[in-house]
């Protein structure tokens, strides 16, 4: 799965980062790098977080990944990214 990140209002931002972390992720989650970052972000050119989903046994829940960026005005600002996932026997 790839997460991609873009700015919503069509103005650039900077300095993104995954504040929550990459490492633990929940049960089954996995990526190939502990932090991400990207430092330029804009409507038609985002920053995309690969992840992948291999569970070892039947699973549900959310994965939550907390982030923050700086805004076109010079504003930090932070989100969070919620991905529901289940998977069966």
């Amino acid at each position: 799965m790839t997460v991609t990140f873009t700015t919503d209002d069509g103005n650039p931002a900077s300095d993104l980062s995954v504040t929550s972390g990459l490492a633990p992720l929940s049960a089954g989650w996995s990526t190939s790098s502990l932090s991400f970052s990207c430092s330029a972000i804009s409507s038609g050119a985002g920053c995309q977080l690969s992840l992948t989903y291999a569970p070892s046994s039947p699973a549900t829940g959310t994965l939550t990944l907390d982030y923050s960026y700086t805004n076109n005005s010079g504003i930090v600002k932070a989100g969070t990214v919620t991905i529901a996932y289940a998977a069966a026997p």
